[in-house]
């Protein structure tokens, strides 16, 4: 990606809501070096806090499974909101219930790259 297109994300507030630390801190580096300001979540109870608090989610990233739960209520919160979100799982999409199948799904494992250009197109629609 080039210069003008890295900045798409300059001052942008971007939720992330993901269990795994691992996967969750690739998420918030790579995010902050995009300049976005990201709010990492790792339960459904603080993400719902985070999406009632954060006046400005730009875009948010939601891991289907969170610790044996599902985040269909996040999901459908932030659908409510119209807040655009990428669908994260590492699970076939096929096994998503209908109406998540129009967000957009980065399946895990992905790459660094593969989450941005996605990020990219959602934000440019």
């Amino acid at each position: 990606m080039d210069d003008d297109a890295r900045q798409f994300l300059l001052g942008e507030q971007v939720l992330v809501v993901e269990d795994d630390a691992m996967v969750g801190m690739g998420l918030v580096n790579c995010l902050e070096d995009f300049g976005a300001e990201v709010f990492w979540c790792s339960t459904i109870e603080a993400a719902l806090n985070n999406i009632n608090e954060v006046h400005r989610i730009a875009i948010a990233i939601v891991d289907f499974n969170l610790n044996g739960s599902t985040s269909v209520l996040i999901l459908d919160t932030l659908i409510y909101r119209e807040i655009p979100t990428v669908l994260c799982t590492g699970y076939d999409a096929s096994f998503l219930e209908q109406r998540f199948h129009v967000l957009p799904c980065v399946a895990k494992p992905f790459t660094r790259s593969k989450m941005m250009a996605v990020l990219h197109k959602l934000v440019l629609k």
